[in-house]
């Protein structure tokens, strides 16, 4: 997220109706509280590839300067997630 940090397969992350939950792993969670992210203040900026990785970056509206960047699939997840809570 920032200064090259990479959480890849220590966060969790939950979806629901009103936003976006992130918490880090137990054994990494001293420092770091869990987070809910409002969907009015998540926007997706870019897709972009990593060698064979399609990422998606998104923004939030408190700290836009800081990317939360996860992959498609992981996004694609959260997509189905939401469009099963919505019919």
């Amino acid at each position: 997220m920032r200064l090259g940090m990479n959480y890849g397969g220590c966060v969790n992350v939950g979806v629901n109706q009103n936003g976006l939950y992130l918490s880090v792993v137990f054994l990494f969670r001293l420092g770091h509280p869990p987070l809910f992210i409002p969907w009015p203040d998540i926007s997706t900026t870019k897709k972009r590839a990593f060698f064979f990785f399609k990422l998606v970056e998104l923004r939030f509206a408190k700290c836009p300067h800081i990317p939360f960047v996860i992959s498609q699939k992981l996004m694609n997840k959260i997509s189905d997630a939401l469009g099963r809570m919505n019919p």
